[in-house]
């Protein structure tokens, strides 16, 4: 089998790979990014990097037996200015279906976030099948509603010759935020009290609070300045004489590519208090960490101080390995995991490929 993944990033398709146990001959790879290329290469040496998706052909290529996407969503995401299809990043979506059709590939996988059903329905009409969706609060500690556009296991639904994937929802592990939370994170990640009193600063009016469920990880949700404006969790570690009093939050949000897809991770309560006892954490997007944003990230207090997720924390968020990333600064690690795919969605999606006797 030979492996093509457009929009490769940091590789977690490559990743996802392994974990199902899928045999490939060749990983070729389609990525701009010169720190997403670096993380690729440090764990993988043997990936074929090709560069810019629009210069890829199917000329230069063997046989691909799987092509692999989670084209720029921008465009699409509810963050973004709604540009959909006129975005110049979403619109590299072309360039999954250019070389879709020209390679034919036995299999393909495409993701997306959540989008309006015009917009959605473009992309199916383009690919032939209609998306599942998969939270990836089943396989990990954070929200994150994903589409997945994927022939593999594929077949008609109704009688209109419509076809969708047949794979289900992967088991739910269960997974809260405290299993992924490191005891001794490093005194960097802790907040100053102007930086938290920056958080409290703004209260409300009528927040929109899930109990159970919180925020999105994306890339504009990390250090320097802190606000509210695209939501922030706080999350309560217990300690010393206070330990079962303020229990962690158990679930992280999404991990998605920006930090305005969400208003409503800040929890409040009617003093203006951070709430406690939640069951997910803020998603967390690609700008979450950087740029001397704070807007979009989980805080979590340990006593008296607070302190944001540590680059480690977030890669178990995404299912990444342990310092996966470590290679690049903070901010890169953030940024790239934000845009990253939870892997362990990917990798329950890809097991369903049959083993090559029986394709």
């Amino acid at each position: 089998m030979n492996v093509l993944s457009l929009f490769d990033g940091m590789s977690c398709g490559r990743i996802a790979l392994d974990r199902a146990g899928i045999k490939y001959e060749k990983y070729f790879a389609s990525e701009i990014d010169k720190h997403a290329i670096k993380v690729a290469m440090h764990n993988y040496p043997d990936t074929v990097q090709l560069g810019d998706v629009c210069a890829v052909t199917a000329a230069g290529l063997p046989k691909v037996d799987l092509l692999l996407g989670g084209s720029p969503c921008q465009g699409f995401s509810s963050a973004g200015k709604g540009l959909n299809f006129e975005d110049p990043r979403s619109r590299l979506f072309f360039e999954f279906v250019r070389l879709k059709n020209e390679l034919q590939p036995t299999y393909f996988l495409l993701e997306n976030v959540p989008m309006p059903k015009r917009w959605r329905d473009i992309i199916s009409q383009y690919l032939g099948v209609e998306p599942i969706v998969i939270n990836s609060a089943r396989v990990s500690a954070q929200n994150r509603v994903r589409y997945y556009w994927t022939n593999i296991g594929a077949a008609p639904f109704d009688l209109f010759g419509n076809v969708r994937s047949t794979i289900g929802q992967p088991p739910d592990r269960h997974i809260i935020l405290e299993d992924i939370l490191e005891s001794d994170a490093a005194a960097k990640y802790t907040l100053s009290g102007a930086a938290i009193e920056r958080i409290l600063r703004r209260k409300w009016s009528a927040p929109k609070v899930d109990p159970k469920k919180t925020g999105v990880m994306g890339t504009t949700n990390n250090s320097g300045r802190l606000g509210i404006d695209a939501g922030t969790t706080l999350i309560t570690i217990p300690r010393g004489n206070n330990k079962g009093k303020n229990a962690p939050s158990k679930k992280a949000g999404t991990v998605t590519s920006s930090s305005f897809e969400h208003n409503n991770f800040l929890k409040l309560d009617v003093n203006g208090k951070p709430k406690n006892n939640q069951q997910k954490a803020s998603c967390f997007t690609a700008g979450a960490h950087s740029a001397g944003n704070h807007s979009d990230m989980d805080i979590i207090r340990t006593g008296a101080e607070y302190r944001r997720l540590t680059p480690v924390e977030v890669e178990r968020l995404q299912t990444v390995p342990d310092n996966y990333t470590a290679c690049v600064s903070d901010s890169q690690r953030y940024r790239m995991l934000g845009n990253g795919w939870t892997v362990d969605a990917i990798a329950w999606i890809l097991s369903h490929i049959p083993p090559p006797e029986k394709i």
